[in-house]
């Protein structure tokens, strides 16, 4: 009884967090992300889809605008990212005075998207910020932050490409990226915090996600879905690894659908695949296990080839018939084996704090198939992600196990045995057994307190 007495308590605080605002419209939103994720793009994207859907007109600025008409700005970021922190932070004071008489001259009525790098990263630096926190704030206010990420290999091909072999233009290693991501997502932590506790809402999300689900976020300040399933059952081969894919990728189209025809109370969907870095990883070790002597030179730059379409998810199919918030994806990209070399652990273990991060926002989990048909278990990752639902004070978990996945019951044994049995009978006060896919999705985007 303590336990639970302790999810209801945890539960109750969330609640205040995640639903201060009820059904209104966000004014002050600002938008973080690492150099790669093409802020500069996204946000007319979302400021059209706020005009298309709603009438909406938004405001749109980016901080590093102001930033380069400070009075003691350098001719080139490059030349700003080499100065010391102390001056650096000088620097920003005077892009954000000129950046405050801009907003000075907007009403408090008007919908303001404000991008901005929350942090700076250089090989021979390290990862800094000198944004005050307090001035953004303070003179800001913003009541959702939205931090934005990208497959690393994407973020990398696009700042190459902006630079083009220009070593006096921004060309960050896969590391580098890896580390401003991560940074941009703590400075968003540490920017909610700072607002009072029922003010502010950071969310984390993938570019692959529809432009409409970042709108619906500031429009309704939409709850969220994270759709949990086994990602690493799909990949090997043999008929059993085929059904798991269609069945994943019939999930995200009918998780869209669900949502076009749901109400006013609208939850988003959240899906992990619209990040998937794994595939650069096995790639890179492929190559490494074939070309020992040159993995070996840690200075070797040799390219290594990896075919995007060949081996991710199909990002077309995750969203049928949707507008993605990304903005350009190339379908192979070629990097040096010594920035591989270095990033591949990083990825690894990005994963395991990021689903995390993913499932602690969330209002609702939605579970697909926690044992794959060609496993005797629950997958080790899925598993996870619901003792962390659990953990977080009892998030609603609705789960759906195909019955020919599953002929020994093995899920019911986990999550839905009788109390006092061998099983797992906690879990009745937090899950839910599906009939189907749809009545999943269906339950997911109910409020959870009209239910």
């Amino acid at each position: 009884m303590a336990n639970l007495r302790l999810a209801v308590t945890r539960r109750s605080i969330l609640n205040t967090v995640r639903f201060y605002a009820g059904e209104q419209m966000h004014k002050r939103i600002l938008i973080l992300g690492p150099t790669g994720t093409k802020k500069d793009e996204l946000l007319p994207k979302i400021a059209r889809d706020l005009k298309t859907t709603s009438g909406q007109q938004a405001h749109t600025l980016h901080f590093e605008d102001y930033l380069a008409e400070a009075p003691l700005y350098p001719k080139t970021f490059q030349k700003f990212l080499r100065q010391g922190h102390k001056v650096q932070a000088i620097i920003w004071d005077q892009g954000w005075n000129l950046l405050a008489k801009e907003l000075a001259k907007i009403s408090s009525d008007e919908l303001i998207l404000l991008s901005m790098h929350g942090a700076y990263v250089r090989a021979d630096q390290g990862t800094r910020s000198v944004a005050n926190l307090s001035r953004i704030c303070e003179g800001f206010e913003p009541t959702l932050i939205i931090t934005v990420f990208d497959d690393v290999y994407q973020m990398w091909n696009r700042t190459e490409a902006s630079a083009r072999g220009d070593n006096t233009r921004i060309r960050p290693t896969l590391q580098e990226l890896i580390s401003a991501r991560r940074a941009e997502i703590m400075i968003g932590d540490m920017l909610a915090v700072q607002r009072p506790m029922n003010e502010c809402r950071h969310v984390i999300i993938a570019l692959n996600h529809p432009i409409r689900f970042f709108s619906e976020l500031i429009m309704s300040n939409a709850e969220i879905c994270y759709l949990s399933f086994p990602i690493s059952a799909f990949r090997k081969d043999g008929e059993a690894a085929q059904a798991l894919f269609t069945i994943i990728r019939d999930l995200h189209a009918k998780a869209v659908a669900t949502f076009n025809k749901s109400g006013s109370s609208r939850r988003i969907f959240i899906s992990p695949l619209t990040i998937d870095e794994f595939p650069l990883s096995f790639t890179y070790k492929a190559w490494r296990d074939g070309n020992p002597e040159k993995a070996a030179d840690p200075e070797d730059e040799t390219l290594v080839e990896f075919d995007v379409l060949a081996h991710r998810f199909p990002v077309e199919d995750i969203w049928p018939g949707e507008e993605l918030a990304n903005s350009v994806m190339t379908d192979c990209v070629h990097i040096p084996s010594d920035q591989l070399r270095l990033a591949t652990s990083l990825m690894e273990t990005d994963v395991g704090w990021r689903d995390f991060k993913l499932v602690s926002q969330a209002d609702a989990l939605a579970v697909s198939c926690p044992k794959p048909s060609n496993r005797q278990m629950i997958t080790r990752g899925v598993k996870n992600e619901i003792l962390a639902a659990l953990a977080m004070g009892g998030t609603p978990v609705y789960i759906w196990e195909p019955p020919e996945f599953d002929p020994q019951h093995v899920v019911d044994g986990e999550f839905f045995s009788d109390p006092g049995s061998m099983g797992s009978g906690v879990w009745q006060t937090v899950a839910q057994r599906c009939e189907s896919m749809e009545q999943m999705l269906n339950w997911c985007v109910r409020r959870e307190t009209g239910q």
